[in-house]
C-alpha cells in the first residue's frame, strides 16, 4: 500500500523524465542539419473553367514530420509507462489518448490498443507499436483547411445593396441602399459598425466563423490527390463540378490537350469516368509544379504546363498565379520555432500568476496561464501543485503532437464590398466615406456598364503551406467586441474646440456634432460639404489666431492709447 514517503521519489521520478525528454528534444533541434528529404503532395485546384492539378514538394525544415513524431512518441511513451519498465502494459495502453493529445477531454483508445499489439503479440506494447498507434491518431501528415474568415468578411453589404437580386449594384441601388443602412446607427454616432450592420449576436458570428473553417463537409477549391481513397473523392468532386456527375466528354472540362485526354480514355468511348480520373490523377504530369520551403519560408515555380489553363501572374518568394480562371498566391511559413516562444510564454505566466510566490500553481493560481489545458493535464505527478518544469514538459510533447503534420490552409482574399467603402480601416462606415461610396462603384466598375458585378468583386485565394496553430483559433472575445464597434482613433492634431466637437472621432466635424451657430458653421465649412475637416478647422484657427493678433495690436497701438475711451475714468484716479 503506497505511504505519503513514497511522493519525495515519484517527484524525483518525474522530475528525472523530465530532464531526460527535455534533453531530446533539444538535441532534436539542434542535431543533425541537413534538410529530410522533401516529401511530394498532389492536389487539386477546382478552378472556375477547370480543375487544374498540381503537384508540391514540401521541405519542412532540417527535421521532418517522422523525426517529430518520433521524439513525440519517445515523450508519450515516459509518459504512459507509469511502472517504468520499459512497456506498456494493458491499463497502461489504454490511456492512450484518441487523437493522440494529452488532455483531459480526451477520451482513451481503450481496448482498441490492441490493434497495434504485433511484433510481437504479447499484450504489451512496444515504443516502436506506440509510435505506429499515434501515427494513425495523429491523422495524416498533410491536410486541407479553410482559414477563418475575417470579422469584416461577415458583413453581407453587397446583398444589402443589390435589392432585385440580380448580381449587380446600379447607382440607384448604391444611393438607396446607403440611405437605408443609415437607419442601422443604432447608437445614433453618425457611423455604421460591424456590429449595427451584422445582424448576429457576437457568438453566433464567433461560431459561424469556426465553423467554416472547421466543417470537413464543407466543399472546399482545393482538395488533397495523393493517395487513393482521396484521389477516389477528387474525382467524384471533378465529375460533380464539370460533368453534372456524368463523365467528362471533352478535354477543355480538364483543361488538358485532347491527346492526353484521349491517352487516359482507356474504354475509348470519348469520355472520362471515374475510375480513369483516378488514374489521371496518378499518372498525369502535373499541370503546376511548385516547390515549397518552409525554412526558409519560400515557394519556387517549377514547371508549368503548356496552355491557358496555368498562367503566372507574379513570381519571387510569394507566387501568385491564374488557375483557370482564378489568382492564387501560395506562402510558406515556418511555426516550428513558435514551439519554444509558446513554452516560454507560459512560463513567464506562471511567474506572474504564482501570487503567494511559493514556487508552483495551485487550482486557484492556474487559471492566469491562460493556457488551453487543464489543471490535470499539466500536473503531471498528481500533487496539486504546477511547477515549471511539469509546464516546459507537457506544453513540449503538446506541441510536438500539434506541429506532427503540416497544413494547406486555403483563405479567400476577395474583395469585400464592406471594406472597400471603409477607407481608412477602422471597421466604422463613416459619413464622409457614406458618401464617397460612389466612386468605389466608379473604381470596380470594370466593364463600364455603371453597375457594381459581383464580378467585378472576383475571389482571389490563398494557399498558405505550413505547421498548424500550436493553440487552437479561440477567438478573442475582447478584441473582436471592439472591431466590432470599430477601431476607434482619436486625432491628435489640430485645435482644441474641433478634437473635443468631433465626438465620434471619424475625423470631421458635423452640423450635428457643431455647438454654435449655422452662420458660424458655414463660415469655417468652406467647400459647403455639410463636413468641418481639420484642415478646415486648422484654417478658421489660423484665421482667429490673426484676428486676435490685431485686436491686441490695435488695443496696444498710440492712437488707442491717447484716445477718450482709452483714457481712465475720474474714479480709477488715484
Amino acid at each position: 500500500m503506497p505511504t505519503t514517503i513514497r511522493r519525495p521519489q515519484r517527484d524525483l521520478v518525474i522530475q528525472h523524465r523530465i530532464r531526460v525528454f527535455l534533453a531530446g528534444f533539444c538535441l532534436l533541434l539542434v542535431a543533425d542539419m541537413r534538410e529530410c528529404a522533401a516529401q511530394t503532395y498532389r492536389f487539386v485546384f477546382l478552378g472556375p473553367k477547370s480543375p487544374v492539378l498540381m503537384e508540391v514538394q514540401i521541405q519542412a525544415g532540417p527535421f521532418g514530420l517522422d523525426q517529430v513524431r518520433q521524439r513525440y512518441a519517445q515523450g508519450a511513451f515516459e509518459r504512459l509507462d507509469q511502472d517504468h519498465n520499459g512497456m506498456l502494459d494493458s491499463s497502461e495502453a489504454a490511456a492512450i489518448p484518441l487523437g493522440g493529445r494529452f488532455i483531459a477531454t480526451a477520451k482513451k483508445i481503450g481496448t482498441d490498443w490492441k490493434e497495434h499489439d504485433t511484433e510481437p503479440t504479447d499484450d504489451l506494447l512496444s515504443l516502436e507499436e506506440l509510435r505506429r498507434c499515434l501515427d494513425v491518431q495523429l491523422g495524416p501528415p498533410l491536410t486541407v483547411e479553410r482559414q477563418v474568415p475575417r470579422l469584416t468578411q461577415t458583413v453581407r453589404l453587397y446583398e444589402e445593396l443589390d435589392t432585385n437580386g440580380d448580381q449587380s449594384i446600379s447607382p440607384e441601388e448604391f444611393d438607396e441602399g446607403l440611405r437605408r443602412l443609415q437607419r442601422s446607427d443604432f447608437d445614433d454616432d453618425e457611423a455604421l459598425s460591424v456590429a449595427e450592420l451584422q445582424p448576429f449576436p457576437l457568438s453566433v458570428v464567433q461560431a459561424q466563423q469556426m465553423a467554416d473553417a472547421r466543417d470537413p463537409d464543407q466543399e472546399l477549391p482545393l482538395v488533397l490527390a495523393t493517395t487513393t481513397t482521396e484521389r477516389e473523392r477528387a474525382a467524384e468532386r471533378i465529375l460533380t463540378t464539370y460533368g453534372a456527375a456524368q463523365p467528362l466528354t471533352n478535354a477543355e472540362q480538364l483543361g488538358i490537350s485532347e491527346r492526353f485526354f484521349r491517352a487516359f480514355d482507356m474504354d475509348k468511348e470519348g469520355s472520362l469516368n471515374a475510375a480513369e480520373l483516378v488514374r489521371y490523377l496518378e499518372k498525369s504530369p502535373a499541370q503546376l509544379n511548385l516547390s515549397v520551403s518552409l525554412a526558409p519560408p519560400q515557394v519556387a515555380l517549377g514547371r508549368i504546363g503548356s496552355g491557358e489553363t496555368v498562367t503566372v501572374i507574379s513570381s519571387g518568394g510569394r507566387p501568385v498565379l491564374d488557375l483557370a480562371g482564378v489568382p492564387v498566391e501560395y506562402v510558406a511559413r515556418n511555426k516550428a520555432r513558435d514551439l519554444r516562444d509558446q513554452v516560454s510564454l507560459f512560463k513567464i505566466r506562471l511567474r506572474t500568476s504564482d501570487a503567494d510566490k511559493n514556487g508552483y500553481l495551485d487550482r486557484g493560481e492556474f487559471a492566469g496561464l491562460q493556457a488551453p489545458a487543464q489543471f490535470e493535464d499539466v500536473d503531471l505527478d498528481g500533487n496539486e501543485q504546477v511547477v515549471a518544469d511539469e509546464i516546459d514538459l507537457y506544453f513540449t510533447l503538446d506541441g510536438l503532437a500539434a506541429q506532427s503534420r503540416l497544413v494547406a490552409t486555403l483563405s479567400n482574399e476577395a474583395k469585400v464590398l464592406f471594406n472597400l467603402l471603409d477607407a481608412n480601416s477602422d471597421n466604422r462606415l463613416t459619413e464622409r466615406e457614406l458618401r464617397d461610396a460612389t466612386n468605389v462603384l466608379t473604381e470596380y466598375d470594370r466593364n463600364g456598364d455603371g453597375a457594381l458585378g459581383s464580378s467585378e468583386l472576383a475571389s482571389r485565394f490563398r494557399i498558405t503551406i505550413s505547421q498548424p496553430e500550436l493553440i487552437d483559433v479561440r477567438v478573442d472575445t475582447a478584441m473582436n467586441t471592439a472591431a466590432r464597434q470599430g477601431i476607434v482613433r482619436e486625432e491628435a492634431s489640430g485645435p482644441l474646440w474641433f478634437r473635443r466637437m468631433d465626438r465620434n472621432l471619424d475625423g470631421d466635424v458635423s452640423w450635428r456634432e457643431f455647438p454654435g451657430s449655422q452662420a458660424d458653421f458655414a463660415a469655417i465649412d468652406q467647400d459647403a460639404d455639410g463636413l468641418i475637416t481639420l484642415p478646415e478647422a486648422e484654417r478658421a484657427e489660423a484665421m482667429r489666431g490673426r484676428a486676435a493678433a490685431d485686436n491686441t495690436a490695435m488695443d496696444d497701438s498710440p492712437e488707442t492709447r491717447d484716445s477718450p475711451q482709452s483714457a481712465p475714468s475720474q474714479q480709477d484716479q488715484p
